[in-house]
């Protein structure tokens, strides 16, 4: 069966993981993936590749700061 799993096509190039998100988000993915009936998963990944496509969302999160030279 689990051999099953992975190779389903559902389910081929993803890996499995674990990961530890505040409860507050959590809940928010678990309503957001009732109200548009997806997969707790689903959800999380399409967040993940909306966000990892777009620069300006990343440079938004995580803003490049300049390394300013210091002189002695």
């Amino acid at each position: 069966m689990l051999i099953l799993y992975f190779m389903s096509p559902r389910y081929r190039g993803y890996r499995r993981i674990s990961i530890t998100m505040p409860t507050r988000v959590l809940r928010r993915i678990d309503k957001l993936a009732k109200e548009v009936e997806l997969s707790r998963s689903e959800v999380i990944t399409n967040l993940c590749e909306f966000c990892l496509d777009d620069e300006e969302v990343i440079d938004e999160i995580y803003p490049y700061e300049e390394e300013e030279d210091e002189e002695d």
